[in-house]
């Protein structure tokens, strides 16, 4: 991994994803069944070499941030929702154990996508990311399903098997990988307050994201990142990763219930 002392900085475009299919399509027919596709070819708001862009930017090509209207668009009343803020992975401190699962898992699996399409890394880089990242990940699984909310109980079984279960069985083989590699349990906590604090202080307007760990521990990440690469395929070629679900009521529940708003769905967010 590239690293400036002990940080590591790995490029990419923070800007709206279309991380679980959420993004509409205005010629779609609106009778279809909603469908969600965990792909690992992300739609992403500007360009950075990886494609075309796909979403709104100013002239400079900077990615403008989400936005809260400041009324109600049907009422106009001024909207009592909280403005989702402009950095760091909203929702992370939730008092709701789902809703702060939720932005753990979909937090780190937006920053691994974008790496994955756009970041312009090593192999190794983002396998040492994906070992970082299952500190988090497999954990927030398990609370998300724990956690499940009684308004949408129906679609668990959806949601643990399509929805979230590709991406944390993934990431289970990584987690193993950094065991084996010798992390051991004070170590795996550090990476995981490492990895959190990266995602609390992300800026979605800024193509850095950096995660800090000491030396040593770089050490033990790219021995598992080597070992989970001869496991598995790279992130991007993983076919597993590409599904389709129908979790409308799951992304509803989330953008109406969750701090995010939707954002992390790649949705638009409403007053």
């Amino acid at each position: 991994m590239m690293r400036d002392h002990e940080r590591v900085k790995i490029t990419m475009v923070m800007g709206v994803v279309c991380l679980l299919g959420a993004c509409s399509d205005s010629t779609a027919d609106p009778s279809a069944t909603t469908t969600t596709a965990l792909s690992t070819q992300p739609q992403v708001s500007a360009d950075s070499g990886g494609g075309e862009p796909t979403g709104a930017s100013d002239d400079t090509g900077a990615v403008a941030p989400p936005t809260i209207p400041p009324t109600d668009a049907e009422t106009g009343v001024p909207s009592t929702r909280p403005i989702v803020p402009e950095t760091g992975v909203p929702g992370l401190d939730s008092p709701d154990l789902f809703c702060a699962s939720w932005s753990q898992w979909a937090g780190s699996y937006q920053v691994i996508s974008v790496t994955s399409a756009f970041g312009g890394g090593t192999q190794a880089d983002l396998a040492g990311l994906e070992v970082i990242a299952s500190t988090v990940v497999v954990e927030a699984n398990t609370n998300l399903l724990e956690a499940w909310p009684d308004e949408i109980e129906s679609e668990r079984n959806v949601g643990a098997d399509k929805l979230f279960g590709p991406l944390t069985r993934r990431l289970t083989v990584a987690a193993e990988a950094l065991e084996s590699a010798g992390a051991d349990e004070a170590m795996r906590a550090t990476i995981r307050t490492a990895w959190l604090n990266a995602l609390a202080a992300r800026d979605s307007a800024s193509p850095e994201f950096s995660v800090d760990l000491p030396e040593e521990i770089w050490a033990v990440v790219d021995a598992a990142g080597s070992d989970f690469l001869s496991r598995l395929v790279p992130f991007g070629n993983d076919p597993s990763l590409i599904v389709e679900a129908d979790t409308q009521p799951i992304d509803d529940y989330i953008a109406t219930s969750c701090p995010d708003q939707g954002t992390l769905l790649g949705a638009e967010i409403s007053g």
